[in-house]
């Protein structure tokens, strides 16, 4: 099932371009989505982003740039009782 990604809200000069980054630091490698022009806007985080950490940049028309990154979410591992063994006389 595809990850949803919901932009809540924009500040600037419409349009915004969106984009999707893999790279933290720099955001050098970059998938465009789409242009908007105002928020909400929902949309699926494609595939090869998924379980990884990912940036989103926006741009807004003045140029004027947003670099937010997401990291995932690792599941707390579940407690599981061990048998402990009981002496036998």
């Amino acid at each position: 099932m595809a990850q949803e990604v919901i932009i809540q809200g924009l500040s600037g000069t419409p349009d915004f371009d969106v984009w999707i980054c893999d790279d933290v630091t720099s955001g050098a490698t970059c998938l465009y989505v789409t242009t908007i022009t105002s928020a909400p806007y929902t949309f699926d985080l494609p595939s090869q982003y998924e379980g990884t950490t990912f940036c989103i940049k926006i741009v807004d028309d003045t140029g004027c740039e947003v670099f937010r990154c997401f990291y995932p979410t690792v599941p707390s591992p579940t407690p599981t009782s061990t048998p402990t063994p009981t002496p036998t006389s």
